[in-house]
């Protein structure tokens, strides 16, 4: 039952005709039950019937918004605030009847004192104020109804102090709480008396108590209350005041509407309980005007009366405490269930035997949207919510419950608040009374809409996985094991029938079904992974075999694990069906198997071919180099070039072969060193310049001052890359001109994005054969090959070679115009730019071609020379060839030429200076400005040329070789270099001939018949004593890169590959031999011994004046690096030196500058004087020698 419900049945026990007064203040309290909130309508204890009103004052009132409400907060028993400040008393009981019955709600607001509350009704702040003494001048803001209730007031003294009346309080200090209780007409019966204002009675009454006052003039109730809980024995009512508290209800003027409508209320309460609402706050009833000896005598009437019936009043006292405690505590446990039933999150409906409605909870006012007072009282046909057919049926439901008292749930479906439908789990509970008879019953729903909505799409989900999985050709899986090392399988999904030979229900319900199709070889496998996965947490992948319609299948599984909290590990994963994957592999495997061998069968043939194709072209090309050195007719050395061109040609075409080969099988290794591109520029246009000028072109060169000086770059590469690419540019230009432009693109973070670009006005290339002009041993045009000769493999190694440097190449090409190929790189800057000694110079350019002057500007910035237009202040002027004669300056002034010169540049005895820009070589700018520095050069002596004959050295070399021509060429080469041959055809006659112990080298053929090379080796390290180990070079035709592993594993020193020039002979002699005795005297002679190409014998002249013209320089950077302690410039410099020597075969300066170059960077300059002087010596005998055979030739 709802507390309302309870408080009414109680409010009907006879316990409501005892009074309540002779208690304190908390027990007043607590007495009467208050509504929670503090604004009104304010509930009765009995039912208040309202009021007939018009129609228009009904309105008006339904219009009204809460009543703000002052009231006395602490009047008691009149008015006050209890403990959670709501309004008690007789006030509030009379305000509960005039809301009811007009229908108005008052909100109560707390104030401290009755002051207070006057002060804010008159400003207008509150609307009402209750309990008012109503004035007898009436006006101002507030507007009065008629007094609800009258009490009489008294005058309240010390015990000892017994005035008769007011009358006798004249010159007296008297204390009030509201000036209302001492009117005018009253104030002036007391001459000279003194009023003192006090906050509230209890105060007032306290000022008395205390002796600050003589009396007290108050309403009786209040003074009675007062003196009985506070003052006992220390007060006393003296006397009548002949004064009434008439108390009424102020409301301000603008709810003057209000006033006669409050006083038809208060009109309308029936006697009867206007005498219970007095019994209930008041202890005896009040009068005025009752004679002192009338009342001694009816006091000792009533002392008589009062002794027969104390015995009765003591018994019925305590039965009212007793069935105090009993109300209190059944209030608690009714609060206590009221609470439990709100705080449930469930709907919560309690109905009586009847079917009505008799509690219900905030949550099923939220889940049906209706309020507790449109239910309450009613059944659930009369105003439930719900469907009128659902509620037809709970109803019966209802019913069916009560009658047969069994509990009863069951399903239902409803709509919520928002029409949606909802599904409820529907219980119902029957309860009866103390008595045994039915009390009704407990209806509790629970919403499992979110639930039943999971469910429906967990089941959606499950046949979508189901019908998506089927069809899969994977099988996907979750596996459990539990703590005791039980395997289940809680999920399969796929279609396992194709896979397994099993459904998934069958795999689900028992695991081991499945695990019995694995091969029995393959079952320890799952169980050691399982195991091992389910210790380390790690993922399983493993591949097994299994048995399924009748064949061998091989399924693949990946699982991941996880642990869930009591130790169970399960995981998910899935199989795949890797038969047609192993089948391909092992096919994969047979095809690699025959792959390899294909290629190795390919490396044998490669191998046999070169060395097929490489021992007769040793002989060839060695007789060659032999018949050179003869005095021939002008017809038999052009038929002479000739034959060597071809052979040369052919060794090319071979080379190209073979480094095909190595790109194809990934054996070509790219190194990455600091590479000065400009020199290996310079370079590269030297040698192509000789083969364009033969055919009569130009050769322009472009190179962006942006440059840096050294990139990390594999410059062997990259010189065979831009020398193929400016081959191919003369091979296919018949006249113009053909070149290289290098262009900085990119330059950030230390990196540079070069571009080489290598032009031609040749023939050039369709659209069409630019598809494929880079596939291997393919040429644009089949006549090409006929016309022009080739493999059609340079293109192609150029290709291969830019990716594995990863750049990119690509054709720009009109036919007939010309070709563009386009190189580009990322390559790091090591060094950004050097310090030169011409930095500083100014020069001035005052050329007619504006092209070349832009090239020879790029050329210059990097030197650091400054280039201006003011020709008077310039330390260098560049003019044409045709003006150089023209013009008188103390400067240098250089004619530029397009002449071929191979220096690059020429010095005349007389100090004429030529540039040539055919090409345009930084190394010959850098060497004339250099020249202009006056720097010193070195000057030739007039000696006689040395000798052509080599004398004998008396060093014997072993010539190892079973093919007669090559033994010949081997002897013939060795003579000529001044050693003695002692030749065999096979091993058995080598190892006789090493008996002999004055056999210094053994130089032996690889492929030899009994006894090849490398077993002649192995021999020859077995017999040898440790003290003295012979060295041997290998002879081979065999150009793969595995062959000098192959070699080093038998015990060779060195590998000479045919056919072997006598440049390349006589530098791995010296590191093996002692140098012939005569080999100083003859070096100069070694020019005759062509270092390159056949073709360069022609140009040999031009080479020494090269050499002489970069030499000079060379000295000069090195004197000045000497001068300034630069141990590392000293070192690069006569590094140069060292390195062109062998050009000339100067072996041993070559070598003596290697090792002063290794000094200088280990322990600098200092120290270095006596070595510096030997180099200096060494390298002018070099050069006055070149210098007299040049003098020789021109003779």
């Amino acid at each position: 039952m709802s507390v309302a419900v309870l408080v009414a049945v109680l409010s009907t026990c006879p316990i409501e005709s005892v009074t309540v007064a002779n208690v304190g203040e908390s027990t007043l309290r607590s007495a009467v039950p208050w509504p929670k909130e503090p604004t009104v309508p304010i509930q009765t204890h009995r039912t208040v019937e309202r009021l007939t009103l018009t129609p228009e004052d009904r309105s008006w009132l339904a219009s009204l918004p809460p009543i703000k409400l002052g009231v006395d907060p602490e009047w008691a028993p009149i008015a006050y605030l209890d403990a959670n400040d709501r309004p008690s008393g007789i006030a509030a009981d009379y305000l509960g009847h005039i809301s009811a019955s007009l229908g108005i709600r008052f909100a109560v607001v707390k104030t401290n004192s009755w002051a207070e509350t006057l002060s804010r009704a008159q400003s207008g702040e509150l609307d009402a104020a209750i309990p008012v003494n109503t004035p007898v001048a009436r006006g101002g803001v507030l507007l009065y109804s008629v007094p609800f209730i009258t009490l009489p007031d008294v005058v309240v003294t010390r015990p000892h102090v017994s005035p008769q009346g007011i009358v006798d309080l004249a010159g007296r200090r008297i204390a009030v709480s509201d000036p209302s209780e001492l009117p005018a007409t009253v104030r002036q019966q007391m001459p000279e008396a003194e009023i003192v204002m006090a906050a509230s009675a209890h105060q007032a009454m306290s000022a008395v108590a205390e002796g600050r006052a003589d009396a007290y003039v108050g309403n009786a109730a209040i003074v009675d209350f007062n003196i009985r809980n506070y003052f006992p024995g220390i007060l006393k009512i003296a006397s009548p005041a002949d004064l009434d508290s008439r108390l009424s209800i102020a409301v301000n003027r603008r709810y003057e509407r209000l006033i006669p409508l409050i006083n038809r209320a208060i009109a309308a309460i029936p006697k009867r309980e206007q005498q219970r609402i007095r019994s209930r706050w008041l202890w005896p009833r009040y009068s005025a005007g009752l004679p002192w000896k009338t009342f001694e005598l009816v006091l000792l009437g009533t002392a008589i009366v009062l002794a027969t019936i104390t015995t009765a009043y003591v018994r019925l006292r305590r039965e009212v405490r007793r069935r105090l405690a009993v109300e209190r505590e059944l209030a608690d446990q009714l609060s206590f269930r009221e609470a439990l039933m709100e705080s449930l999150p469930y709907p919560l409906v309690a109905k009586d035997s009847a079917n009505r409605y008799i509690a219900l909870n905030h949550a099923y006012e939220t889940a049906f949207s209706v309020k507790r007072d449109e239910l309450i009282g009613k059944t659930t046909l009369d105003a439930s919510p719900l469907d009128p057919q659902w509620n037809r049926s709970i109803h019966a439901m209802s019913e069916r419950v009560q009658d047969q008292q069994q509990p009863h749930h069951a399903e239902v479906n409803l709509m919520d608040r928002d029409q949606k439908q909802r599904s409820w789990l529907y219980w119902m509970h029957p309860f009866q009374l103390p008595s045994g008879k039915p009390g009704g019953l407990l209806v509790t729903l629970v919403d499992v809409t979110t639930i039943r909505d999971a469910e429906r799409r967990a089941r959606a989900l499950d046949q979508r996985l189901r019908r998506v999985t089927a069809h899969l050709p994977a099988v996907v899986f979750e596996l459990r094991r539990t703590p005791d090392g039980v395997l289940r399988f809680p999920y399969v999904g796929g279609n396992t029938r194709a896979m397994w030979d099993l459904d998934a229900q069958t795999m689900e319900d028992d695991a081991l079904t499945a695990l019995s199709r694995v091969h029995p070889d393959d079952r320890p496998l799952i169980k050691s992974a399982v195991r091992h996965s389910a210790r380390t947490m790690q993922r399983v992948s493993i591949d097994f075999r299994c048995r399924s319609q009748g064949c061998e299948r091989w399924i693949h599984t990946e699982a991941t694990p996880q642990t869930e909290h009591d130790g169970t590990i399960f995981w998910s994963g899935v199989w795949s069906d890797v038969t047609h994957i192993k089948a391909q592999a092992r096919e994969l495997a047979r095809a690699k198997e025959a792959a390899e061998l294909a290629a190795a069968s390919k490396a044998r043939f490669l191998a046999t071919m070169s060395h097929e194709i490489r021992t007769p072209m040793n002989g060839i090309i060695g007789m060659l180099e032999l018949l050179r050195h003869e005095s021939l007719s002008i017809r038999q050395q052009r038929m002479l070039h000739m034959i060597g061109e071809s052979a040369m040609t052919l060794m090319q075409i071979l080379d190209d072969v073979l480094d095909f080969s190595k790109i194809d099988a990934g054996q070509l290794e790219i190194v990455t060193e600091p590479t000065d591109l400009r020199a290996l520029l310079d370079g590269v246009s030297a040698v192509a310049a000789t083969l364009a000028h033969d055919k009569g072109l130009v050769v322009r060169n472009f190179v962006s001052h942006r440059l840096a000086t050294e990139l990390e770059i594999d410059g062997l590469r990259l010189r065979q890359i831009l020398f193929n690419l400016m081959s191919n540019a003369i091979k296919f230009t018949e006249s113009g001109e053909v070149g290289v432009r290098v262009e900085i693109i990119d330059y950030r973070n230390a990196c540079q994005r070069v571009r080489f670009t290598v032009h031609d006005t040749g023939i050039g290339i369709t659209p069409a054969q630019l598809q494929c002009l880079f596939a291997p041993f393919t040429q644009a045009d089949t006549s090409i090959s006929r016309r022009f000769g080739g493999t059609g493999l340079g293109l192609a190694i150029c290709k291969r070679l830019v990716e594995l440097m990863q750049g990119s190449i690509r054709i720009e090409s009109t036919p007939r115009v010309g070709t563009h190929v386009i190189v580009e790189f990322d390559l790091n800057v090591h060094l950004v730019a050097r310090s030169t000694p011409v930095a500083g110079k100014q020069a001035s350019i005052d050329l007619s071609d504006i092209a070349l002057a832009a090239a020879l500007r790029e050329v210059l910035m990097p030197l650091g020379v400054v280039v201006t237009g003011d020709t008077s202040r310039a330390d260098i002027r560049f003019v044409d060839e045709c003006r150089l004669f023209e013009i008188r300056d103390d400067g240098l002034v250089i004619g530029l030429t397009d002449e071929p010169i191979p220096t690059g540049y020429e010095i005349s005895p007389d100090g004429t200076c030529r540039l040539s820009h055919n090409p345009l070589t930084c190394a010959a700018v850098e060497a004339l400005c250099l020249h202009a520095t006056a720097a010193p050069r070195f000057a030739g002596t007039d000696t006689r040329p040395p000798s052509v004959e080599y004398p004998s050295s008396g060093i014997r070399i072993l010539v190892v070789d079973d093919h007669p021509i090559n033994r010949l060429v081997i002897e013939a080469q060795l003579a000529r270099l001044g050693y003695t041959a002692i030749a065999v055809s096979n091993g058995t006659d080598a190892l006789h001939a090493l008996d002999d112990s004055g056999i210094a080298l053994v130089l032996s053929d690889c492929a030899m018949p009994d006894m090849d090379g490398y077993d002649l080796a192995r021999r020859i390290r077995s017999r040898e004593p440790r003290s003295r180990r012979i060295p041997i070079l290998a002879l081979t035709a065999n150009a793969l890169p595995d062959e000098a592993i192959r070699c080093a594993e038998a015990g060779m020193d060195g590998l000479l590959v045919k056919p072997t020039t006598l440049a390349v002979l006589r530098e791995q002699l010296a590191r093996w031999v002692p140098t012939a005795p005569c080999q100083i005297q003859t070096d100069a002679m070694r020019w005759l011994s062509p270092p390159v190409s056949p073709e360069e014998r022609t140009h040999l002249p031009k080479l020494i004046r090269g050499f002489l013209a970069e030499t000079a320089k060379d000295m000069a950077f090195l004197q000045a690096a000497i001068q300034s302690g630069n141990a590392v410039a000293a070192a690069e410099h006569i590094h140069r030196i060292a390195g062109a020597s062998k050009l000339f075969g100067s072996d041993v300066l070559a070598d003596a500058g290697e090792r002063l170059s290794e000094r200088l960077r280990e322990d600098g300059v200092t120290g270095q004087e006596a070595a510096l002087a030997a180099f200096f010596a060494q390298v002018e005998q070099l050069t006055a020698r070149l210098s007299t055979l040049m003098a020789a030739q021109r003779e």
